[in-house]
């Protein structure tokens, strides 16, 4: 058996996308992000992808990860950068 990097929990998610058809996947993950589910789990979960990607919460709203009610709610909330609205709107407005 060849040895890799990927910790066990990777390789077995790289098996499941190889076994499920993609549709029947992206259904189950999105139900599990949407899934209030435990607290502790929720809790375990953001701050495990708050440290894996260094997640900086110091410009969101709310800037702790106990206040988010789901997985999904901290990803289309946390990681939306409000700095850059402003320049959004200018450059919209320049295309028009």
């Amino acid at each position: 058996r060849p040895q890799t990097s990927y910790p066990r929990l990777h390789q077995q998610f790289i098996l499941l996308q190889r076994l499920l058809p993609r549709r029947a996947l992206s259904r189950m993950l999105g139900r599990l992000a949407r899934a209030r589910g435990p607290r502790w789990l929720r809790r375990r979960v953001i701050r495990a992808f708050i440290a894996r990607y260094r997640v900086d919460l110091t410009e969101s709203e709310p800037s702790c990860p106990e206040a988010y009610e789901s997985f999904n709610a901290f990803l289309t909330i946390a990681i939306f950068d409000r700095s850059n609205i402003g320049a959004l709107e200018s450059s919209l407005g320049q295309a028009r």
